[in-house]
């Protein structure tokens, strides 16, 4: 008898609340093409042109610590820009596919063998190309 292992990633669509005095901790791992490079402390982040909006008060490498300065709704989905000085820096960020956890989701699974890893939500073909690039230097 034959059995298949899979790991599946999953993505709910939920609204999430901001608040004032509230934090958010933004990070692109190692394997997004996506970085903070250009964004410095002090600057505007906007989600969804205003839904919401944070000032960046902390940075360490791919790690953005922001501070809710306007509350707001909005989707895990939603895109963000940054501002300063009255204009943005960088616009249409979107958060990536795979998060720190599914990274650490999918070491767990190469390890434990799994034969089929799914993602309920993909924003482009690049998250594909880059978790098979992945799972190609993790597979024995």
């Amino acid at each position: 008898q034959t059995s298949l292992r899979v790991l599946a990633l999953a993505r709910f669509k939920r609204t999430i609340q901001a608040f004032l005095k509230h934090y958010l901790h933004l990070h692109f791992s190692s394997h997004s093409q996506m970085s903070f490079a250009g964004i410095k402390v002090g600057d505007e982040l906007v989600i969804d042109g205003g839904m919401a909006s944070f000032e960046v008060i902390e940075k360490i490498g791919n790690d953005l610590k922001c501070k809710c300065t306007d509350p707001g709704l909005f989707l895990p989905r939603a895109k963000f820009s940054f501002w300063r000085d009255g204009r943005i820096v960088e616009r249409n960020y979107e958060l990536p596919t795979l998060s720190t956890k599914d990274w650490a989701d999918i070491d767990f699974g190469i390890s434990e063998g799994v034969d089929f890893i799914s993602l309920s939500f993909v924003n482009d073909s690049d998250a594909i190309s880059n978790l098979k690039d992945y799972i190609s230097t993790k597979s024995p």
